[in-house]
């Protein structure tokens, strides 16, 4: 029997590769209405995807699961695919697209200009000064920022599907 950090762990593996899959499509979403769609639909399937983790763990251990263990699980699954995540993502922003983050700005300013609106010249006016001055966020400050979301996301998702199986569990007896 697996213990509660090795599955957390192997949880993690399947977490980091779908959120990196997610990413991919939502980068791929800002040309094509069909991937803004996956993306959507990739969204919506991960608190499924988390009932799946933590039910088997439910079902494993015969329905004695702790709501304790399954979060701990959970969290511990969204942490090791987060750190993989941002290994992947870092990767990406450094090496493979250094111009990511400065296209992704040019890109902002662009759409922001079109709106005849006091908010986006404020956003432009923002944009720009980044712009002018080089101070972009660092690949590194990115994947921390999304690292700490995805874990904060995942450690909500995971208490609210433990007290779910938990509740569940428990009606069924």
């Amino acid at each position: 029997m697996n213990g509660l950090f090795h599955r957390g762990a192997q949880n993690g593996l399947f977490v980091g590769l779908y959120l990196t899959l997610l990413s991919w499509v939502i980068v791929m979403a800002v040309d094509s209405t069909l991937m803004n769609l996956l993306a959507l639909a990739l969204l919506v399937l991960i608190p499924p995807g988390c009932y799946v983790m933590l039910r088997r763990t439910f079902v494993l251990e015969e329905g004695k699961s702790l709501i304790s263990g399954l979060w701990l699980e959970g969290i511990i699954s969204f942490i090791c695919g987060s750190l993989i995540y941002a290994l992947i993502a870092y990767a990406y922003l450094r090496f493979l697209n250094p111009e990511f983050i400065p296209d992704q700005v040019r890109q902002t300013i662009k759409i922001y200009e079109e709106m005849n609106d006091d908010q986006a010249r404020e956003v432009v006016s923002l944009l720009k000064q980044i712009e002018k001055n080089n101070a972009y966020p660092t690949p590194q400050q990115i994947v921390m920022q999304l690292g700490l979301f995805i874990t904060f996301i995942g450690s909500i998702l995971s208490l609210l599907t433990a007290s779910f199986l938990k509740i569940r569990g428990l009606r069924k007896k």
